[in-house]
């Protein structure tokens, strides 16, 4: 097929609907949608929404506010200001504000709920990392929020000495020191706490989170994935609240500027919390090292500041594309120069294990330690644990509850591959086995990032051709759903809300522009949100970037095992 400029408006779109209509036998023919004949073929590509417009988060507004309480369409609103960044925010603001607003304006009357309403979006946009300040066209002014410190200082006591008399013998001497700590000049500010999946690690930091804000300090709590942040309280990602790029490499810096506001928060942090830290690279911990200390203009380790890691060193260690097993071992935060500063302590009881699965979980452990290897360094897996060679994977695990409709336990199942082709084919055997009635597809809108330099990059790269290209940081060109299809968001979309890297999902609806689900994972499982197509981009693997606008998942009956990190299954089968 020949290509086309952009510049030609019509005839580029003419292309695009000659890529994606089948069976039109005529010109008129694409320019029909859903029985309308449209006047141009630009209309036809927009009503199909196989291009960029402003339109669509109207759409999906529209069709959220049938279904949504007015706080989760604040939380929507949010997330379409953040991640498909409307170029007039404030017409899609004026347009839905009177549905957003409708719980508080039963309170407190129209304009002063309206005005609450808008402070709320303001600080829901503030605990993402953003600010009004962002998008210039909206209103400016900010009221400041009544806050009751004295109420929160008592829930903060109430719940931390709750947790505090829960701990076992070990967890509190860990508790005591590291609170001793907080109070002293003590030469030890830096700690590591390693204990295997189950032992109570993330007890121990809610548990020093609640007494800290019970006696007065600020804690900040971080992790390295987004998953494992919604199981901290205020949990945030590293790469949020230090300002970390991505990719990180051995020269990179954080983004936080000494003068700025984002630098003046981290100032006033007395304890920094950091779960699945084994998972970061090193150059994580020697950034916040730099930072910290630019920041409080002292020469200390942190800046003075205590630090808390913990995770487990037998789980993920960072990942490194291409990299040699000597390259990945020397990104661990072990061998950073800062790792001797750290006071290690060690759970060794797993608090979550029953009387029957000691033995399997003694196993694992070993497993984690090396120690059952032979000498060729393999391991040999029990029988137990083995299915036949030639037993059908996909129907032994999802076959029989999807014939049942148990959908709810099929959620609580996954097939771990290591390989992302190898997923991707079972992910596609199992939404096979679902109702092809409800199936749909979602196609995305993909475009090159132009400047004066390449402007005629599409008569080089054409539009299908972006269409074809799979990385595994986007989701698909085609994405086909069925009603109760498991899938997986591959970017961090509000924390606050759950909605993480890594976050499965049950879609329950599949709207024109919107996908109704409910959260299998994290603190906020069981609850239901919808989900809009955002704006991904794809940089630093082709000789070019370009972006696709699409719903943000990838299905999930099967992942990888590194993507399987942090999650709860019931069932398990491991594709080798």
């Amino acid at each position: 097929m020949y290509s086309v400029s952009p510049s030609q408006l019509e005839l580029f779109h003419l292309r695009i609907l000659l890529l994606h209509v089948k069976g039109a036998t005529s010109f008129q023919e694409l320019r029909i949608v859903n029985n309308e004949i449209h006047q141009t073929f630009t209309a036809a590509c927009l009503a199909l929404g196989l291009i960029e417009d402003d339109e669509e988060w109207y759409r999906a507004m529209n069709e959220a506010k049938v279904w949504m309480m007015p706080r989760r369409l604040r939380n929507l609103f949010v997330r379409i200001l953040i991640h498909c960044q409307p170029v007039h925010p404030k017409k899609l603001w004026d347009e839905f504000k009177k549905d957003m607003s409708e719980d508080y304006t039963r309170r407190f009357g129209s304009r002063i709920g309206i005005k609450k309403v808008y402070n709320y979006i303001i600080n829901l946009l503030q605990m993402e990392g953003w600010n009004i300040a962002n998008f210039p066209e909206m209103e400016q002014e900010i009221e400041e929020q009544e806050t009751d410190d004295e109420e929160q200082i008592e829930e903060d006591t109430s719940a931390g000495m709750r947790q505090y008399e829960q701990l076992s013998i070990e967890q509190k001497e860990i508790v005591d020191i590291i609170l001793q700590a907080t109070t002293s000049n003590n030469s030890d500010s830096c700690f590591y706490i390693d204990g295997p999946g189950g032992s109570g690690k993330t007890f121990i930091y809610t548990t020093l989170y609640y007494l800290l804000k019970s006696k007065g300090k600020i804690v900040s709590t971080m992790a390295f994935t987004g998953i494992a942040a919604t199981l901290l309280p205020n949990g945030r990602t590293i790469h949020k609240v230090f300002g970390l790029p991505v990719p990180l490499y051995a020269d990179s810096t954080s983004n936080i500027k000494v003068q700025s506001k984002e630098a003046e928060n981290l100032k006033l942090v007395d304890v920094f919390i950091i779960d699945e830290a084994p998972m970061a690279p090193r150059y994580v911990l020697e950034i916040m090292d730099r930072t910290l200390r630019d920041i409080m203009q002292n020469d200390l380790y942190f800046g003075g500041k205590i630090v808390l890691l913990g995770g487990d060193f037998r789980q993920l260690l960072p990942v490194k594309e291409k990299a040699t097993r000597c390259e990945i071992i020397n990104l661990s935060i072990k061998f950073s120069v800062l790792w001797k500063q750290f006071k290690i302590f060690s759970l060794t009881q797993n608090m979550r294990t029953l009387p029957h699965e000691k033995e399997f979980a003694q196993f694992l452990l070993n497993l984690g330690n090396g120690s059952i290897n032979d000498y060729s360094d393999n391991v040999y897996i029990p029988e137990k644990c083995i299915a036949n060679a030639n037993s059908d994977m996909v129907k032994d695990m999802y076959g029989d509850i999807i014939i049942r409709k148990h959908y709810k336990t099929m959620a609580n199942h996954v097939i771990l591959s290591a390989r992302n082709v190898d997923v991707n084919e079972i992910n596609e055997k199992v939404v096979s086995l679902l109702d092809e009635t409800t199936e749909r597809v979602y196609t995305s809108v993909d475009t090159l990032e132009t400047t004066r330099d390449n402007e005629d990059i599409y008569e080089i790269i054409p539009i299908e051709y972006l269409n074809s290209l799979n990385p595994t940081c986007l989701p698909s060109h085609e994405l086909r759903l069925r009603k109760y299809t498991v899938v997986m968001l591959i970017r961090n979309l509000s924390i606050n809300e759950g909605l993480c890297n890594g976050t499965r999902l049950l879609v329950l609806d599949l709207d024109n522009n919107l996908l109704r689900c409910e959260i299998l994972t994290g603190n906020k499982i069981g609850e239901i949100i919808f989900l809009n197509r955002i704006t991904l981009y794809c940089e630093n693997i082709y000789p070019f970037t370009f972006k696709r606008r699409q719903f943000p998942v990838k299905l999930a009956f099967a992942m990888t095992i590194n993507k399987s990190q942090g999650q709860t299954f019931d069932k398990i089968a491991i594709d080798f």
